[in-house]
This record gives C-alpha cells, structure tokens and sequence, in this order.
C-alpha cells in the first residue's frame, strides 16, 4: 500500500511509556507515525498539530522559547473539538512549508520598506509580484486573515503577526501583531534588531478588505535614517 501518514487510535486505558499518566497524543518528526489516546484522534486540531510534527514542524510559542501558547495556529495548543477550530499555521510554519514561496519576499531593512501584504487565505486570488509572506532575518509576518480556511483562528484575527523562528528546526515565538481598529495596536517594535541596538519597527497604515484582503505596512529600522513611510502611502480620499 502506499501512504503518506499512519494515525494509530488506541483505546481508552492504554499505558504511555508503562504508566497511567495522563496524555492524549504524539507524533514523530520527519516520520509518517502519529499515535492517538481514544477520542483525542478524532478531534480536528490534534491529527493537524501532530502530523504538523511528521511534516518536521516545531510548537509554536508566545513570548517566551517553550510552550504552546501562539494560538494563531495549528501547533499551539490543540483543542477538544470535532470539525474545529478551521485554522492554519502561523508565519514561521508556513515559511517551512513553501506552500507560499511564489508569494514571499525575504530582505534586510538596509532602508524603509512599504507594500502591501495580502491575507494568506486569498493566496489564489492575489495578483502577481504580491505577497503573503514577509522574511525579515529571523522574523517571519503574515496577515492573519479570520475567513475562508482560517476563519477560526484563536489568537490574532484579522491582524498582522510578527513571529520569531530563530531557525529551520526550532520553536517558534509570537512577539506581537499591527492592526487598524477595534483596539488593536498600529505600531510593534522588535528591540535590539539582529543586535544593532535599535528596534525594528512594523507599522499598520491602512486595511482594506477585497477580497483579495491586505494591509498596507511600513517597516522600518529605527536608528535615525529610516523612519515610517505610511503618510507618503496615504491615498486621497
């Protein structure tokens, strides 16, 4: 037969490692094996987050190097739910992935740059020379549009995340997002830049919902030479 992944769902009761501690489900990285603790296979979030494993796909934290708590994708937490949350992987993940590489665009902020990101759910309607994804260094942003198959993201909905993957194999940390309303903070600043000194500035300047949907950002170092281009982007109205 041929496979591409093997989920084992084993009954209620079964021992983990000789003992009856409690657990609910592991996978292996780079492996095509992901075992299941009864009714936790069944639930939507799980097999996601467990073959995300098999697919060599680390946790995804927030705010700190350990942990599950960047709940703007599938290798956070998983939930105890049957056909949800719709939801898929943060910046970092989907950088591993290449499902978007025709749409990224990597560089280093030697000046100011500004440009539309487009949400990574209308990746199929975005026209070309666009982009979902954004690498600067070890920081990974993307638009994490609540619609279509993220419309249940639990964490950062309809903003843009800044994620911190300091390389291919490791953890990933959500550091912050930009957003345009409903309380939602325009400006997120990552200090100390690839040790520079100075901080590395993202900016909202305006969302517009299409679709395709996008938000229009500024990124800027700030150490007096570079500085926020979102009123040069102003359009009249």
């Amino acid at each position: 037969a041929v496979f591409d992944h093997v989920l084992i769902c084993l009954p209620p009761g079964t021992l983990y490692g000789g003992t009856r501690a409690q657990w609910y489900a592991y996978g292996y990285l780079n492996y095509y094996r992901t075992v299941y603790n009864d009714k936790w296979g069944g639930y939507y979030s799980v097999p996601m987050h467990e073959i995300g494993h098999n697919l060599a796909l680390q946790h995804s934290s927030e705010g700190s190097p350990s942990g599950y708590g960047d709940q703007s994708g599938m290798m956070g937490y998983s939930y105890s739910e049957i056909g949800a949350p719709s939801m898929c992987f943060n910046g970092h993940k989907n950088h591993l992935l290449r499902w978007y590489s025709d749409r990224t665009i990597e560089f280093y902020p030697s000046r100011a740059w500004s440009g539309l990101l487009y949400a990574f759910v209308d990746y199929d309607r975005t026209p070309q020379n666009s982009f979902v994804l954004i690498r600067v260094r070890d920081l990974y942003v993307q638009y994490n549009r609540a619609r279509r198959f993220n419309s249940g993201t639990r964490e950062k909905q309809n903003e843009v995340t800044i994620t911190r993957g300091p390389n291919e194999n490791a953890q990933s940390i959500l550091l912050g997002s930009v957003g345009i309303g409903n309380g939602k903070e325009r400006i997120h600043r990552v200090p100390n830049f690839a040790g520079t000194g100075h901080s590395l500035v993202f900016e909202a300047c305006e969302q517009v919902y299409g679709p395709p949907d996008y938000v229009r950002l500024s990124i800027y170092l700030d150490d007096g030479s570079q500085r926020s281009t979102c009123s040069a982007l102003a359009e009249p109205t």
